[in-house]
């Protein structure tokens, strides 16, 4: 006798159909996130602003950090969704979790949290050609203009996710085993080509001078700091830094990859939240298309949205940052207020299901909350100063209009009609959980 399925028994009783095919084992849905993440993408990415901002320190300690905290979040969020194990959760959890403000939790919730992942969509599709582009500079294959790489890639990656409800599956397999072993043949080739290796004491407490290459910044034509180092290391060892052209073909595909599934979770997110009319206007995106088992149309809306900010991004590289900022503060706040929800309001009332912190969740639940908002102070904070227009984060503000939009469509027009998710089943069978049962 087959084992039951407990997420879609859980599913039936918030009162929903299984409608998105459920072929994905434990290790599977851990392989998309690991590829989703994609620690070689923002290394290899961000190489250049952590080494302008931060020094040789920030590359190292700053990623050891952020993962301690990022952990926190990580295991609050898994107890909600263990319990509420709904597509597009985030808004669905504030929602369940907030008693009689339930409604207006979900509504600003969703929101937030929808233009968080378009700005990761974009952020996720400069990274990709960036490294792309690098690739090609150093090859010297050709003078493609950036525009050309980001329409290629967000096409790409739409296709991808229109031809079939396995083909995202099938890719994620053939991802995971590219992203571990890849990268840890990426770090074993570093080693081998250095031909001279600093103790641990130089290397994380000695830097000198590192800043002077900044200086004459204005003055240099062509610079690629995502490979510099790679580069750098086959010159010395071999005489020709051409050897690095295959060790950056790593980080380009593990970027497609994380651009590929950050586009899945981002139209799975439209999707819940279109569904139950938890954002505004976009209803019609609910539709789960009958040959490819999989939202098409928040696909196709996900990637039309994502290429506007990822195009102006070509005009600054100021705006990446601001880009980033709004997918880091938008993610971040969505995550706080619905651990915060778990806390404050639910904290006496919330039915865990199987993966449960127990009485580890409050201080789990209080440590993730803090560093969300943190990592919302920090990235709102201007990159450079003294400040100027062009230098400018225009994240808070870009944000603030989100806000005072999703406030004012609350005030004026959804409080009147939206009372919270919509479940699909209404007939005795199921035993539903009641909305604001636990508050």
């Amino acid at each position: 006798m087959p084992a039951e399925d407990t997420g879609q028994s859980r599913l039936l009783q918030l009162g929903y159909l299984q409608q998105l095919p459920r072929v994905l084992s434990w290790q599977q849905n851990a392989a998309i996130c690991i590829s989703l993440v994609s620690a070689t993408t923002g290394i290899s990415g961000l190489f250049g602003i952590g080494l302008a901002y931060g020094g040789p320190g920030s590359l190292v300690w700053g990623w050891l950090l952020v993962s301690v905290f990022t952990f926190f979040t990580a295991l609050s969020m898994s107890e909600i969704c263990s319990s509420l194990p709904t597509a597009g959760g985030i808004y669905y959890w504030s929602y369940m979790l907030s008693g009689r403000h339930g409604p207006f939790a979900g509504w600003f919730t969703a929101h937030i949290n929808f233009v968080g992942q378009v700005a990761f969509v974009a952020s996720n599709e400069y990274l990709c050609i960036q490294l792309f582009t690098t690739w090609i500079s150093l090859a010297h294959l050709g003078a493609e203009t950036a525009l050309e790489h980001t329409s290629v890639s967000d096409t790409t990656q739409s296709a991808t996710q229109q031809s079939g409800g396995m083909m995202p599956m099938q890719t994620q397999t053939a991802g995971t085993a590219y992203q571990g072993k890849c990268t840890l043949a990426w770090i074993a080739i570093m080693i081998i080509v250095t031909p001279h290796k600093q103790p641990v004491q130089v290397i994380l407490t000695t830097f000198q001078d590192y800043e002077s290459v900044f200086y004459p910044g204005n003055e240099t034509g062509g610079q690629l700091p995502a490979a510099q180092v790679m580069w750098d290391a086959f010159k010395i060892r071999f005489g020709s830094g051409a050897g690095s052209l295959l060790v950056l073909a790593i980080p380009v595909g593990t970027s497609f990859l994380s651009g590929l599934f950050s586009v899945t979770s981002a139209a799975r997110t439209l999707y819940g939240a279109a569904r139950d009319g938890s954002i505004a206007v976009l209803q019609p995106y609910a539709a789960v298309s009958s040959y490819a088992k999989a939202p098409v149309t928040s696909v196709c809306l996900v990637s039309a949205l994502a290429f506007v900010p990822a195009f102006s991004i070509l005009a600054s590289p100021y705006i990446f940052l601001a880009v980033t900022s709004i997918a880091t503060i938008g993610l971040a706040f969505s995550y706080a207020a619905a651990i915060f929800c778990r806390i404050a309001l639910a904290r006496s009332h919330f039915q865990p299901g199987r993966f449960n912190l127990k009485r580890w969740s409050y201080p789990c639940g209080v440590i993730a909350v803090g560093w969300s908002i943190f990592m919302c102070i920090i990235f709102s904070l201007p990159p450079v100063y003294p400040v100027t227009m062009v230098s400018f984060n225009f994240s808070p503000m870009a944000l603030l209009l989100v806000s005072i939009w999703v406030g004012a469509t609350w005030l004026c027009w959804a409080r009147f009609w939206y009372k919270g998710p919509a479940p699909h089943i209404c007939n005795s069978d199921v035993v539903k959980v009641k909305p604001h049962a636990w508050t």
